[in-house]
């Protein structure tokens, strides 16, 4: 094996290209996709799959996945680090547990649109729990 060169990749090529795009933005629909198309190039989309209208939202992308390109779930609501936005509201650093809590209380009570016993039993808590800490939060249906 000393002098044998050791390719993982198919036919002989010697590394490959990942195209990534995260968030799930129109862009990506309206602008990347037709050079990806007209190259014939596959990438791969993280979606955010958040907010009551999540459903609709998720929907042009299947069509992304039709065309063979992976599409997968980005997170729910991507905070950045404070480093890359204006404003010190609502980034990484600056979250608490109970931030972080709340957020993935309210996408699991979107995800079963605000059915709490299923929410409960998704977040592997109790239904009183659950009610308590939607009080706690101020969380409401339409809040997302």
């Amino acid at each position: 094996m000393s002098g044998e060169q050791l390719h993982p990749w198919p036919d002989g090529y010697e590394g490959a290209v990942s195209l990534t795009f995260d968030d799930g933005m129109r862009s990506q629909l309206e602008v990347a996709l037709p050079i990806l198309a007209e190259n014939g190039l596959r990438a791969t989309f993280y979606v955010n799959s958040r907010g009551p209208d999540w459903r609709g939202l998720l929907a042009p992308w299947k069509a992304v996945a039709e065309a063979g390109h992976e599409v997968g779930n980005h997170t729910v609501s991507h905070p950045c680090s404070c480093a890359f936005k204006e404003s010190r509201a609502d980034c990484l650093e600056t979250m608490t547990l109970d931030d972080m809590e709340r957020e993935v209380i309210r996408t699991v009570l979107d995800s079963v649109e605000w059915n709490r016993r299923q929410a409960a039993e998704r977040l592997g808590i109790g239904e009183r729990t659950l009610y308590r800490k939607v009080k706690r939060y101020g969380l409401e249906e339409d809040d997302g």
